[in-house]
């Protein structure tokens, strides 16, 4: 979730990693995005998909807050949700 500066840099990562699998990329703003590399769809989607987590990619954890109990809204179980502050690798998600 989330397909700004932060959520690129993440799928870009996401995509080299072939132990990853990317089932679903959502943003709200999901309508006036659509120059990138995936299709991005609306957050209320995401409960169409199987997945094993659903990765916030924002940095602000504020925002993060707001965007995990809207997740929750949406019946995601919060206990697939994950976000983290902003660090160069992704080593927090093999955790």
């Amino acid at each position: 979730y989330g397909a700004g500066i932060f959520g690129k840099e993440f799928y870009k990562q996401f995509s080299a990693n072939k132990s990853i699998n990317i089932t679903c990329w959502a943003d709200k703003n999901h309508e006036n995005l659509k120059d990138y590399p995936m299709l991005i769809e609306a957050p209320e989607n995401i409960k169409s998909y199987s997945y094993d987590y659903v990765v916030i990619a924002v940095e602000d954890q504020d925002l993060s807050n707001m965007i995990k109990k809207e997740l929750v809204l949406l019946n995601v179980d919060e206990d697939k949700i994950l976000w983290r502050k902003a660090k160069n690798s992704l080593e927090w998600l093999y955790k």
